[in-house]
């Protein structure tokens, strides 16, 4: 082969440096090494061997090659963090999705008034001081319940000892004189005597009206299974015949409607009525029940003599019937002039659908 004539010769003549016996017929691309072959005493040279090489790395190659395999590295580095990344993100987001389904299911129970159960996760995590908030929170709402029942009760007291006190108890006491009276002239004057004890039996009856429209205040009748409007005329009627005023009851519209707006409507109704019967002097009262697509409005109007509404008037229950619309999110107003009769409006919010229905009870 042309050009490995030089190192032949030197190999043919025994020589050993490897220098002499390597030739490069293509720079960088294509070698050639020239082997002695000895004999056994290694003085006489039996053959030559020919290594042919190709393609050898050189320190100019040695950039480029490590720079190969850095690439590949980043690149194999970059698929296994992302095989591992897809792993434990899926992992963490089933983790995740639990833990707020956690969350979501107990304040739900929260915001229906359940507080028997709070939620545990103990991460150490934002999400779990999120939690410990959330816990905290629903024990001071709990205790600001609970303070509230308490005040509603004394407040519902109170207010039942101010009107056993305005009423019965002094409608008792002058029965009592009447009957002392009677006792006294029985023997003398039965005449007289007779007209006392017919005064103190209007007077037990009031006193029973006023104990029964007391008991009735307590212990409201069950609105469940009947149409509501049946329960409020049931009561209307009732009032009518014990206070001697006509009452009628109008119905438009109806849809069903949560227990507490019937419970609000219902007690607002009573204490409407029985303001009228102790202090309107009217002849006749109109109640309006009106089912109006997300809200429902309820009116009792009287002909009686009227009042100023911006005076301040103790034992009336008006700030009560606010209270307990105002409690729903409703609205309260009186109109009232005197000698012109009063008008008490209440708006409640509903999310119920109406059905198209129109009737009078």
């Amino acid at each position: 082969m042309p050009g490995l004539e030089a190192p032949l010769q030197r190999a043919l003549g025994g020589e050993s440096n490897p220098d002499d016996l390597f030739i490069s017929l293509v720079p960088e691309e294509s070698f050639y090494l020239t082997l002695p072959i000895l004999d056994v005493a290694g003085r006489n040279v039996l053959g030559v061997v020919v290594l042919h090489m190709e393609h050898i790395p050189t320190a100019n190659d040695v950039p480029a090659t490590l720079w190969t395999l850095l690439v590949r590295s980043v690149i194999v580095l970059l698929i296994a963090a992302g095989i591992v990344g897809t792993i434990f993100g899926a992992l963490t987001a089933n983790g995740m999705v639990t833990r707020l389904g956690r969350i979501s299911q107990v304040t739900d129970a929260w915001s229906q008034g359940d507080f028997s159960e709070f939620i545990e996760d103990r991460t150490g995590d934002e999400i779990s001081q999120l939690v410990n908030h959330l816990n905290r929170m629903a024990e001071q709402l709990q205790q600001f319940i609970r303070r509230s029942k308490e005040m509603v009760i004394s407040e519902e007291r109170s207010r039942l000892a101010r009107d056993l006190h305005d009423s019965a108890k002094q409608e008792a006491l002058a029965a009592s004189f009447h009957m002392g009276t009677a006792l006294t002239l029985f023997d003398s004057d039965p005449e007289s005597a007779k007209k006392h004890l017919t005064e103190a039996d209007n007077l037990v009856d009031s006193v029973r009206a006023e104990l029964t429209d007391l008991i009735h205040e307590l212990r409201p009748p069950s609105m469940n299974g009947r149409q509501f409007d049946e329960t409020l005329n049931e009561y209307i009627i009732e009032w009518a015949h014990q206070s001697g005023i006509g009452a009628e009851l109008s119905v438009d519209g109806s849809f069903e409607i949560s227990l507490e707006v019937k419970q609000a409507i219902y007690r607002i109704m009573q204490e409407a009525l029985a303001n009228i019967a102790r202090h309107s002097s009217a002849d006749n009262v109109e109640i309006r029940l009106m089912y109006q697509d997300s809200r429902v409005e309820f009116c009792v109007g009287d002909d009686g003599k009227g009042f100023d509404p911006l005076e301040k008037h103790d034992g009336m229950g008006l700030d009560s019937m606010r209270e307990r619309a105002e409690a729903l999110g409703g609205n309260f107003s009186i109109d009232s002039t005197e000698d012109q009769g009063t008008l008490i409006r209440v708006l409640l919010p509903t999310e119920q659908q109406p059905l198209d229905n129109s009737r009078k009870a």
